[in-house]
């Protein structure tokens, strides 16, 4: 393999549907569907009982499933998820993992503990981080 085609971002419907593909895909504090990431803000929990949040993202075409999408990806798919994030709750990244993983994905998550705070944006910055993508460019070009 010459060179590695690797997406930190997940575009995923859009990569779907083309004919090229990536060799793996990296995924940076994601979350399952919208309507579990809404439904997270605390905003949102009292209106909860008086509007289908569900059907209100459907007919704005902004549901991002991505339950659904990864089922399709037979490439290697790496999820990274800071325990601390309060944009994106860390449940939401690990549930999307569970589903890759029961749909027989090639996944790996890797978490990065609460007391390292670094939220939704920092990542990169943990210690660890350079370990983590060493192994994912090995695990590709395996």
């Amino acid at each position: 393999m010459s060179n590695l085609n690797i997406f930190f971002l997940f575009p995923a419907n859009e990569v779907l549907q083309e004919k090229w593909r990536p060799d793996a895909y990296v995924l940076e504090a994601p979350f399952n569907k919208m309507v579990d990431e809404v439904e997270s803000f605390a905003l949102a929990k009292p209106f909860k009982c008086l509007i289908n949040i569900q059907t209100i993202i459907e007919n704005i075409d902004l549901a991002f499933d991505n339950e659904t999408l990864i089922k399709n990806i037979k490439e290697p798919i790496f999820i990274m998820h800071a325990e601390d994030d309060g944009i994106i709750p860390f449940r939401l990244g690990k549930r999307l993992f569970d589903v890759a993983e029961t749909n027989s994905c090639n996944a790996r998550f890797f978490p990065f503990e609460k007391c390292l705070h670094l939220g939704h944006d920092n990542i990169y910055s943990a210690d660890q981080f350079q370990e983590v993508v060493q192994v994912i460019i090995n695990t590709v070009k395996e």
